[in-house]
């Protein structure tokens, strides 16, 4: 199964890279601010965050490096999805998961190597040379996203349709794979229950929590600050899957990315629910008359 985590993987960044158009690009030089601001955010703060709950609540160095890969795995295809069904900002999600695919190549193996060597982790126990890793994640991220943009391109008539019919078998095979290192790390997970579960939901609360208030400091509102918000708590759960059972080959590594794949949606569902309400007020006040 971990031999198809990769394949999964490219698929998925297929799938998005079959959504982006150049309008996305000019997108992105138009709304520099909350661009740099969901960057920092995602890729500068969730991961110091993360460090700082693993050493609080003293962790194991395993199980801290697995917590660590969910924290530095932001976006994905589902942050997208989030944002949409949130009413939030879609374009800012989209642009926002572009650039964070871009930038995760070299950020990756740069933030788990300064990690590892700050849990005093033995590189025999794992190995992540900074090229090799940075072209293998390259490989299942930014070459399967410039071949769907291509496909995009060439055959726009059908993107549509093939992207929903292709997002719709990621995530199940994504579910499928969960309930697969269910089966395979039971007792491990179990286990490690009381270890992990608890950071998790105070990391899922205070990522959401500091970017609300950055946005209420920084007056960033509206659509935005929901976008920006999912975009952090949101996390790229197969990638982060493929960097720890397949890059650092061994599932244990995993096990946080689990319990997160699962706590992450405790701040999407309430932000869903409050777009809806809030989309629903805007209709009936539109509706009234005057």
């Amino acid at each position: 199964m971990s031999n198809l985590l990769p394949a999964l993987m490219s698929l998925m960044m297929f799938t998005m890279g079959l959504t982006i158009a150049k309008a996305d690009f000019l997108r992105i030089l138009a709304m520099p601010k909350i661009i740099v601001v969901g960057l920092l955010c995602q890729l500068i703060m969730l991961p110091i965050l993360g460090l700082v709950i693993a050493m609080g609540f003293s962790m194991s160095p395993e199980l801290s490096m697995g917590f660590l890969a969910t924290c530095v795995c932001p976006g994905g295809v589902l942050s997208n999805y989030v944002a949409y069904k949130a009413k939030g900002n879609v374009a800012l999600s989209i642009s926002l998961t572009l650039l964070s695919s871009i930038v995760t190549v070299f950020s990756i193996p740069l933030l788990l190597n300064y990690a590892q060597d700050l849990l005093g982790i033995s590189k025999t126990v794992i190995s992540l040379p900074l090229l090799a890793t940075m072209f293998a994640i390259a490989k299942i991220t930014l070459l399967p996203i410039a071949l769907g943009m291509f496909v995009n391109y060439k055959f726009s008539s059908v993107v549509d349709k093939l992207s929903r019919v292709l997002s719709s078998f990621c995530s199940l095979m994504l579910v499928v794979y969960i309930l697969y290192l269910w089966f395979l790390q039971k007792s491990a997970i179990v286990a490690a229950a009381s270890e992990v579960g608890l950071p998790v939901l105070v990391l899922v609360v205070c990522a959401a929590l500091i970017v609300y208030l950055l946005c209420k400091a920084m007056k960033i509102g509206g659509q935005d600050k929901t976008t920006l918000i999912i975009e952090t708590s949101i996390q790229n759960s197969a990638l982060a899957f493929t960097v720890t059972a397949v890059l650092m080959n061994n599932p244990v590594f995993a096990i946080p990315t689990v319990f997160y794949s699962v706590a992450m949606f405790i701040p999407a569902l309430i932000l869903i629910f409050t777009g809806r309400r809030l989309d629903y007020a805007s209709d009936v006040t539109e509706s009234t008359p005057s």
